[in-house]
């Protein structure tokens, strides 16, 4: 049956044909049409760039001191944040997650630690001291304000790399009260 054979393969290399069409229409190699350009940052103290991603919740405009407990939910990567994958341009070398508070079942296990004395990288610490309960953003943390000039983790951060957090602050716990000794070290131990 050559007609019947000659129409199903007519039909295929019009498929084909429609398939790679509609492919190179739709898809780019370029920044999505969302992608954040470093001027959409604002920049904060000590160089920190950040994009507030969700405001604080109502009510809740008190930003923690320092010694106060928090909790938060994260996200620390390299050379980029997890959502600056750019079709056609992903390798190994781009976006890496270095350290987050969510499970690969996507449950999060909020980080909860006392801010502002350095239980957590000083880029960090600056920046929780600056948000309200509920806010979210985009954290770009200079090398200095990170792990500066060091190697950690067997090489899974390289010296001198820049660190891209996105975090929330999901909760401030209750204030600390502090004695004449820890109001003294909070003196003598500035961020």
């Amino acid at each position: 049956i050559p007609n019947r054979r000659d129409a199903i393969q007519t039909t295929i290399k019009g498929l084909t044909a429609t398939t790679a069409a509609f492919i190179t229409s739709t898809t780019t190699l370029t920044e999505p049409a969302n992608a954040l350009k470093e001027s959409d940052y604002t920049i904060g103290p000590r160089g920190i760039k950040y994009l507030i991603t969700q405001t604080g919740s109502p009510g809740k405009s008190t930003k923690p001191i320092r010694g106060q407990t928090i909790k938060t939910s994260y996200t620390l990567t390299l050379n980029g944040f997890e959502d600056d994958f750019v079709l056609g341009q992903f390798t190994p070398n781009r976006v890496k997650i270095i350290d987050t508070s969510k499970t690969l079942l996507g449950v999060d296990e909020y980080f909860e630690f006392v801010v502002g004395i350095g239980r957590v990288i000083k880029g960090w610490d600056v920046s929780m001291l600056d948000m309200v309960q509920g806010e979210r953003r985009k954290i770009i943390l200079p090398p200095e304000l990170g792990y500066g000039d060091k190697n950690v983790g067997d090489g899974k951060i390289p010296k001198g790399s820049a660190l891209y957090l996105e975090v929330e602050l999901v909760e401030l716990g209750k204030m600390p009260e502090m004695n004449d000794v820890q109001v003294k070290w909070l003196e003598e131990h500035p961020l």
